[in-house]
Parts: C-alpha cells; sequence; structure tokens
C-alpha cells in the first residue's frame, strides 16, 4: 500500500508546474498586448513580453523543481 502513496504523491508535486508555466507566459503576453495597444508599438511589446514570460516561467519552473527534489 504504501508504494502507491507515493506514487500518487510524487505526481501530485509536479501537478502545478504546467498551468503556472502557462499562466505566467499569458500574462506577460497579456501585458505586452496592453502595451502594445496604448502606446501603438505593435508588435514590440508583445514580443517583448512573450519572451520575458518564457524567461521567468522557466526560472520558476527550475526553482520549483530543484526545490521539491531535496
Amino acid at each position: 500500500m504504501a508504494p502507491q502513496k507515493d506514487k500518487t504523491a510524487s505526481w501530485l508535486r509536479y501537478s502545478h508546474l504546467g498551468i503556472q508555466y502557462c499562466a505566467t507566459v499569458l500574462l506577460c503576453v497579456l501585458a505586452g498586448v496592453w502595451g502594445d495597444r496604448r502606446l501603438g508599438t505593435d508588435p514590440w511589446l508583445t514580443i517583448a513580453g512573450s519572451l520575458a514570460g518564457m524567461a521567468a516561467a522557466t526560472y520558476l519552473l527550475v526553482r520549483q523543481v530543484a526545490r521539491i527534489g531535496r
């Protein structure tokens, strides 16, 4: 019975990471779109927001996986 519980606990440890990654990228892209509409710099802030979002999301992912692995 214990191995099944450990297997489930290990799966649950990582279940939120995909949602967190997508939400971080989405928020940064939406901020870029908003900035582009407001400043008329289409598409540069959207591109910058998507790159910043991917970098931030990857950093958070690596940091949390390293913390979970301890």
